[in-house]
């Protein structure tokens, strides 16, 4: 009869940082879904521990403070292991010290390693041991078999310091978002803290270490107040520094500022808060980040860790330069003195905190646990996955998105296969009996599929209107048989609103039928999940972004001055076209008059879908080429200097984030999407839709800036990078993983 798997989670102390939260969530998790767990804490354990002991985890102490002491603990640590099958460790000393206990008894080591800046990696008390951190990861890396990492920016550093690359597991960090919501009603009340209710609070949550950076938000808050009035800062936690602080606050006669110490409720002060904000020096990917977006909690932080990359995802919150004070400061002041930034920030944070739930993490842990045990079982039979969407050589960005799923790791890890239902090659014009037949013939093609043997999952992508009709039929067949189903919608949000009013309660109910029988459904922009929500009342959509294309070799951001040879203009993109007025070309054409006047130097390429525009009095400066092949529309792109999108509602449009991996600057609206992966100022600019005069200022500001070009250019690159394939696309995989039918058991486990 086979046993529970025994797990030997170790670390330093278990107290209440972001490490140590989230062993407390992994522990649970293991023991809620039948494994045997204890947790060790070399030296202390700190309350809360009921929802541990709760679930059945078993918790040690052995308190040994310091090098000497928990050197005599080893062979009392080294029993434990032998008791189990797998030995994990998070924190420095307990990666050192549960690895070699775990060398000793013979049992696989898994490690989780949270730091990123060696250089001001410090212990609780200051000293620096960076050194000693790299030094033991050269020494102990190789004999590990799984080392995982929370944050991207963490594997080039462990490889670095001889941790093999095949070993490096990435899992980003969980945490129960009802559980968080539920502490957020049961803080402190603003009265409490003496904080006036027509105030703007700032909170930071951090330990009070170097790197968490407590004074630049010090400064900060007191810039702000002399523009904006009355702005608080609140902070939580603890740490060396925390008199320094303290003493530094009480010399700039700071007395707005509440220092209110541990909290075990963090979320609880969260919840009082108009920002959060996180200027560190060095971080992986902070618990405090999904913590405040679960909450509604708009985020201001520096681009360090994996701070981009979720803030990217979700759209929750402005990541700015790394350690650009000024753009911190005017960052803050943006969303604190906008009410309906905060709010649009506050919706788009709390869905988008859906992507980093504890269950996706408790499960990809187990999977590495699983994995580390001799005799594991065999890997996962290949899963094939049916596509499901319009033709693949057809126009515009759906079938550009799907083809980046054929050359994608996803077609690596799984057998993609392909079925067309909606063949035309250029959108609107086919004979309608003809797609009418194509779509019959695709129907047809996937129900065979679905019956036949095999671990099997359907991905279904859909837009709105038509496709909404086709797609929610071919939910239903694929459900019929048995099938999981992933409903995918790349549709912006006001396509969205727009058909949800048109078609009337009783299709809206059909519909949302259909969306409910999907075993997820997946939006490209939180602000379309809301649409979704709002129009059909279905709930728990998962929000996956486009995936931005790798960055081209010669894709460096060049020199703004850089023009074509032999030509003195800055050239301004734009390849939405005229068949769909949601691309806004019409705002485009609107705005010339004032943008060939302000700009001299400017002219304008038109390209895509749809009628040639009436362009009058351009002077020669403004030429329309239709539509582009991708590699004449490449070609137009790596020419450009300055894209375009004017769009009056989007999903995450695929030629925003070409443009962003080409490091080209981008002026875009505020429409669907767009806002979740550019902030305003730090990587692009953007306006209000429908306004060709905000449009024509803005084009014509950065026409005459080429500094200004190249700056935004380099942050797009850079965020490009951060929406990357290998993001994006694991969090299709998760999915997969999650929905696809358990292999045929095999021999071998844990008895």
């Amino acid at each position: 009869m086979t046993r529970p798997r025994r797990l030997l989670l170790v670390l330093s102390n278990l107290g209440t940082g972001g490490a140590e939260w989230q062993v407390r969530h992994l522990a649970r998790g293991l023991a809620q879904q039948g494994d045997d767990v204890t947790v060790v804490a070399l030296g202390r354990v700190l309350p809360p521990v009921e929802a541990l002991t709760s679930a059945g985890v078993r918790i040690l102490e052995l308190g040994a403070f310091g090098p000497r002491a928990r050197l005599l603990a080893l062979p009392q640590l080294t029993r434990l292991a032998r008791r189990a099958d797998v030995v994990h460790c998070t924190s420095w000393d307990a990666t050192l010290y549960g690895r070699l206990a775990a060398l000793l008894a013979r049992r696989p080591v898994v490690v989780s390693d949270h730091a990123t800046d060696r250089r001001i990696h410090v212990s609780r008390q200051g000293a620096p041991r960076g050194r000693w951190v790299s030094a033991h990861h050269r020494l102990l890396g190789p004999l590990t078999a799984t080392t995982v990492v929370c944050a991207r920016s963490q594997e080039q550093l462990l490889a670095a310091e001889g941790v093999p690359r095949d070993r490096l597991v990435h899992i980003p960090n969980g945490i129960p978002l009802d559980e968080v919501r539920g502490a957020a009603g049961r803080g402190p009340s603003r009265a409490e803290l003496g904080i006036p209710d027509q105030a703007l609070v700032v909170v930071h949550v951090a330990h009070f270490r170097t790197e968490k950076n407590q004074e630049q938000t010090l400064e900060t808050v007191a810039a702000l107040r002399n523009a904006l009035g009355d702005v608080r800062a609140v902070f939580v936690g603890t740490g060396p520094r925390e008199d320094e602080l303290r003493t530094r606050a009480q010399a700039m006669g700071a007395d707005w500022a509440v220092f209110l110490g541990r909290r075990g409720n963090a979320p609880g002060v969260m919840a009082l808060a108009d920002l959060l904000v996180l200027p560190s020096r060095a971080d992986t990917m902070p618990m405090t980040i999904l913590e405040a977006l679960a909450l509604g909690v708009p985020v201001v932080a520096y681009d360090v860790g994996d701070v981009g990359t979720v803030l990217a995802a979700t759209g929750g919150g402005v990541c700015v330069p790394h350690m650009d004070d000024a753009a911190f400061t005017a960052a803050c002041g943006r969303v604190l003195a906008d009410d309906r930034l905060r709010h649009e920030l506050s919706d788009l944070g709390r869905r988008g905190a859906a992507g980093y739930d504890a269950d996706t993490m408790v499960r990809r842990y187990a999977d590495v646990f699983a994995s580390a045990l001799p005799g594991r079982p065999a890997p996962m039979s290949r899963l094939r996955v049916a596509q499901v969407g319009p033709d693949l050589h057809g126009r515009g960005g759906m079938p550009a998105v799907m083809q980046g799923l054929f050359s994608s790791p996803l077609a690596e890890r799984h057998q993609l296969d392909f079925i067309a239902t909606y063949g035309t090659a250029t959108y609107g014009d086919a004979d309608p009996w003809r797609r009418a037949a194509t779509f019959a013939g695709g129907l047809a093609r996937l129900v065979g599929w679905s019956l036949r043997r095999g671990r099997r999952l359907v991905h279904i992508h859909t837009a709105t209107r038509g496709s909404w009709y086709r797609k929610s039929v071919c939910v239903l067949a694929a459900r019929a048989t048995g099938r999981p189903v992933i409903l995918h919608v790349h549709a912006g949000p006001g396509d969205i609103a727009a058909f949800c009013e048109r078609i009337g309660p009783l299709r809206r109910r059909l519909f949302a039928w259909a969306f409910r029988a999907a075993d997820r459904v997946v939006s490209v922009s939180s602000a379309g999940a809301l649409e979704i929500e709002r129009g059909l009342g279905v709930h728990g959509i998962v929000v996956v972004p486009n995936a931005a294309p790798p960055r081209p070799a010669a894709a460096a951001p060049r020199p703004a001055t850089a023009s074509a040879p032999g030509r003195d203009a800055v050239e301004v993109l734009y390849l939405g076209g005229f068949a769909n007025p949601a691309k806004g070309g019409h705002v485009l054409v609107e705005a010339l008059p004032e943008l060939l006047a302000a700009a001299p130097r400017v002219s304008v390429t038109m390209a895509g879908l749809g009628p040639a525009p009436e362009l009058r009095d351009t002077g020669g400066r403004v030429r329309w080429l239709g539509w582009l092949e991708r590699d004449a529309a490449g070609a137009a792109l790596a020419d450009a200097d300055i894209v375009v999108l004017p769009s009056i509602s989007e999903g995450l449009p695929v030629v925003l984030l070409e443009a962003l991996s080409q490091g080209k600057a981008v002026v875009a609206t505020r429409a669907g999407g767009i806002p979740e992966v550019i902030s305003d100022g730090v990587d692009g600019v953007l306006v209000d839709p429908a306004d060709p005069v905000a449009l024509a200022q803005a084009l014509a500001r950065l026409a005459g800036d080429a500094a200004l070009r190249t700056r935004l250019g380099a942050a797009a690159a850079a965020r490009a990078d951060r929406l990357g394939h290998e993001e994006v696309y694991q969090r299709l995989d998760d999915l997969y993983r999650e929905l696809a039918p358990a292999p045929p058991a095999v021999s071998a486990g844990v008895r």
